[in-house]
């Protein structure tokens, strides 16, 4: 339960850190903050499924 619980405040935090984007290098073209976000939560939380918790963003 507790590692269910863990994947669904992840899943949150990742999907309200794609709201916040940066303007990079040239117009349009956007960087939003979930793309930094996601690969350091999954470097830190190795027993983490990554497909399992991409999934779970893509619902939410």
């Amino acid at each position: 339960m507790k590692k269910i619980k863990t994947i669904f405040i992840i899943a949150m935090c990742i999907a309200l850190s794609s709201q916040v984007y940066f303007n990079l290098f040239v117009s349009g073209f956007t960087i939003t903050l979930s793309v930094i976000v996601l690969p350091v939560v999954l470097y830190f939380n190795r027993e983490v499924n990554p497909l399992y918790l991409t999934f779970i963003i893509g619902i939410v």
